[in-house]
This record gives C-alpha cells, sequence and structure tokens, in this order.
C-alpha cells in the first residue's frame, strides 16, 4: 500500500484501501489479525506485501544511471525503457524503476531481474517479451518499469 493507505486493485484497478482502514474481508475465516485487503469492486484478496519487497525495492532504488522519470528517451549508457526498444532487438534487464510496489510485485512475480536477457517480440497490442523459451504479454505500465540496454 501506498504511504496514504491506497492502493490500486491489480486484477480490476480500483482504488482499494489499506486492511486497517477497510472493513474485515469475507475472503477468508481469520477476522482477527487479518493483514490482507479486499477488493471492494471484484473480490481479489490482496495479500500484505512480503518484507523482502521492501528490501528489494530499496536495492533497485536509485540504479536507473540518468534514465529515472524518462519515458522514451536512452540514458548515457543506452538503456532505456522497454517501449522505446525497436521490435525483434536483444537486450538485457539493467533496473526495474516500478514507480509503485503493486508494479514491482508484477515484475518480479514474472521473474524479470537485472541481468536477464530479453527480446521485445511485439508492441501492440500489449508489449510481448521473449526470455529464455518463455513469453510474457505485458502493459504498457508494466513495461515501462523495465529499464534495459540493447546487445551488441
Amino acid at each position: 500500500m501506498s504511504g496514504n493507505g491506497r492502493a490500486e486493485c491489480p486484477l480490476c484497478g480500483a482504488v482499494i484501501v489499506a486492511a486497517g482502514e477497510a472493513p474485515a474481508c469475507n475472503g477468508c475465516g481469520e477476522r482477527r489479525g487479518c493483514r490482507s485487503t479486499t477488493c471492494p469492486t471484484c473480490g481479489y484478496h490482496v495479500p500484505e506485501e512480503a518484507p523482502f519487497v521492501g528490501w528489494l525495492r530499496r536495492l533497485f532504488r536509485g540504479r536507473t544511471n540518468g534514465v529515472h522519470g524518462a519515458h522514451e528517451t536512452a540514458g548515457d549508457d543506452g538503456e532505456m525503457r522497454l517501449p522505446s526498444l525497436p521490435r525483434g532487438v536483444d537486450a538485457e534487464v539493467v533496473a526495474l524503476d516500478p514507480g509503485d510496489v503493486l508494479r514491482l510485485q508484477k515484475v518480479l512475480a514474472l521473474g524479470l531481474l537485472p541481468g536477464e536477457p530479453i527480446r521485445l517480440v511485439r508492441k501492440f497490442p500489449s508489449y510481448v517479451i521473449e526470455t529464455g523459451l518463455t513469453r510474457f504479454a505485458l502493459d504498457r505500465a508494466v513495461a515501462s518499469a523495465i529499464l534495459v540496454r540493447p546487445r551488441g
């Protein structure tokens, strides 16, 4: 959750409030001590942020080499956000700049970490990347959170 206790549901995008501010969820039997939140729109059960997510956020903060906040421009080392990478180009994940915890969780769930080789296969209607024998479809917000450097 953000500092104001509000976040976006990772499933439907609705605004939800922190567990301490929201009424008890009906998703599980644990009413007392439940530290998760249920989206009032779709009913998705959003678990509490794991402690290692905060550690990862601190680890990746400030590692964008002058690209932080840039949306379509390349940095000094040829680093750029994934949406500005040309289709079919091999690249390496350099850093993650998610902007919020939910987006960081989405990127980490895919297993994309700095050093991972990827290729941008498609840009429309969603960004499709390939890493090894696996392909992932990403929305623009998640794709923009990934900083890459073209290879060779």
